[in-house]
């Protein structure tokens, strides 16, 4: 059965709505801005409760959120990360989910031989059943 592009589009809003449930961020989501496949691009409803919140779940939180930053869950596997770039404002973010994070030599290397792995959607949301 194939998948069409607004069904993978769906399915990876859906996964990052779920993994940030699962952590208790789902509140910080305001409303949906453009996005693409594997990426959910919303308004963010309290960017400081957000940092905070994610700093008390061991998140290493940019001090300046000025232009460029990125925040990414500090797990080996499905790791949420949440990025804000130059000429946004201040309370748009990105989220995606990456299949390997950024925690243990492993996982770095899997992470920079797929760097875009989170756009297959179908297989983030199989692993996040």
């Amino acid at each position: 059965m194939s998948t069409t592009n607004n069904e993978r589009f769906e399915l990876g809003v859906a996964n990052v709505r779920r993994k940030m449930t699962v952590l208790g961020l789902d509140h910080f989501i305001g409303p949906a801005e453009a996005s693409h496949i594997g990426n959910y691009h919303f308004r963010c409803t309290n960017l400081e409760g957000l940092m905070e919140r994610l700093g008390h779940l061991g998140w290493k939180v940019p001090t300046s959120r000025d232009g460029y930053w990125q925040v990414r869950e500090p797990v080996a596997r499905l790791s949420l990360h949440i990025k804000h770039f130059d000429g946004w404002p201040a309370d748009r973010l990105q989220a995606h989910i990456d299949p390997w994070g950024m925690v243990g030599v492993y996982a770095r290397l899997r992470h920079a031989l797929d760097s875009r792995g989170y756009i297959k959607v179908e297989q983030i949301a199989r692993l996040l059943s």
